[in-house]
């Protein structure tokens, strides 16, 4: 069995605490809430687990999840409280579950404010991959398939809503017609 892992990456366009960002980091609680009690959700890299604390973003042990790692897409302070991205790895039972995720309720609504709160780059907004059940994606291996699906596009490797594959690779259409009312 497969399921997804969801990659998401935004340069926000103020540190925290600056009230240009405010909105953002209000949601994040409350998104992150949704996520865990939304149907085919499997996980998400929540934070260090080190019990030291760290001066660093670079210094965060996520332990299944890997050492913490950014897109080379930013290249600011890794200092938490300087820190401009935005970023969640996730796992997902399958496309369905986390296309109705992102696109309905309170996470659909933040979509709406997303450039109110971020730069505008030419980088992907996320990418997505499918792994084995067994296998946790750490945040290296989240920063490559972000980047190669920057740099080769959308392939069974790394892809996006528009462009998804199965897990066998093979190309299918994700469409809003999928998503069923609860």
């Amino acid at each position: 069995m497969s399921k997804i892992a969801f990659f998401t990456f935004g340069i926000l366009n103020q540190p925290p605490g600056h009230p240009d960002v405010q909105g953002f980091v209000d949601r994040a609680q409350p998104i992150f809430m949704a996520a865990m009690n939304h149907e085919g959700f499997r996980g998400f890299a929540t934070g260090p687990h080190n019990t030291e604390p760290f001066d660093d973003m670079s210094e965060a042990d996520y332990h299944e999840w890997g050492a913490f790692a950014v897109p080379r897409f930013y290249t600011g302070s890794t200092v938490p409280s300087e820190f401009q991205a935005g970023m969640t790895l996730t796992t997902w039972a399958d496309l369905i579950s986390v296309f109705h995720f992102s696109y309905t309720e309170l996470h659909a609504e933040a979509l709406k404010h997303r450039h109110e709160w971020t730069q505008n780059n030419d980088y992907p907004p996320y990418v997505m991959w499918w792994v084995d059940d067994d296998h946790t994606p750490t945040w290296a291996e989240a920063c490559q398939k972000h980047e190669h699906f920057h740099d080769h596009g959308a392939s069974a490797e790394a892809f996006n809503f528009k462009t998804a594959f199965d897990p066998a690779g093979n190309p299918i259409k994700v469409n809003v017609g999928m998503i069923h009312p609860e």
